[in-house]
């Protein structure tokens, strides 16, 4: 269940979205509603809205369309889970 793990999860949250399709594409337009029921989830739980990195122009393999874009995204996480991991619920201390 996509909705209720992203929607829960305390850590940071980065979502990578492949656009492909012009913003009237059917598909494209049920992506976004999902991304929007995503955020809409963790605000009701009080947590961070996700951060939302749109690739345009790219196939639904990032790793393989988009590398580079990618690994810097993660790193980035990365990065921010450090920082705030003492504050997280049930972080290591």
């Amino acid at each position: 269940q996509p909705l209720q793990a992203l929607g829960s999860a305390a850590a940071p949250l980065s979502m990578l979205v492949a656009e492909a399709a012009t913003p009237d594409d059917e598909a494209e337009h049920e992506r976004r509603l999902a991304l929007a029921d995503v955020v809409r989830v963790r605000a009701a739980s009080g947590l961070t809205a996700p951060r939302v990195v749109r690739l345009t122009g790219s196939g639904h393999n990032l790793m393989r369309y988009r590398p580079a874009e990618v690994a810097a995204e993660l790193l980035g996480l990365l990065e921010i889970a450090a920082l705030t991991s003492d504050r997280m619920p049930g972080a290591p201390r």
